[in-house]
């Protein structure tokens, strides 16, 4: 949960980690114990010490640098921060936010809106070059629309 100009926001994300077996090694004698079983607690350890401390502090710098209808349609750049963090270890990562819900239901749908458009251009000619400039256009044109 956080407070974007005062507004709640509610999200819900989900992180697919792929390890390649030549990472490994170097995952484990930085992240693991010699108890370590299977990985797991090299695994929860590369979590909670790479990709939360990534994620917190994206939203946390990201929350009082950006205005709420800023933060509902720019929030993609996570996925890079989180590729960068991953990067030296030589792991990668997928990011998804699934669920965005606000306490101000203007924003809601505003942020559906937002979605739906940005599907669309996506969609109407995959592999189109001009599909990128039509995306930065649809978003500056819905930063200058007001709540």
């Amino acid at each position: 949960m956080l407070n974007v100009q005062g507004h709640t926001v509610r999200l819900e994300m989900k992180q697919t980690v792929q390890i390649p077996r030549e990472a490994a090694p170097s995952l484990v004698l930085r992240f693991g114990t010699t108890k370590d079983i299977g990985g797991r607690a090299t695994v929860k350890q590369l979590v909670e010490k790479v990709l939360l401390s990534t994620v917190d502090g994206y939203f946390r710098r990201v929350s009082a640098e950006r205005t709420i209808l800023d933060f509902i349609t720019k929030y993609n750049d996570l996925t890079g921060e989180v590729r960068q963090a991953l990067a030296p270890i030589g792991i990668a990562a997928t990011t998804n936010l699934e669920e965005f819900e606000c306490d101000d239901p203007e924003i809601n749908e505003r942020r559906k809106q937002v979605s739906l458009q940005e599907q669309a251009v996506a969609t109407s000619a995959p592999g189109d070059a001009s599909n990128l400039h039509r995306l930065t256009m649809l978003r500056r044109a819905n930063d200058r629309q007001p709540l």
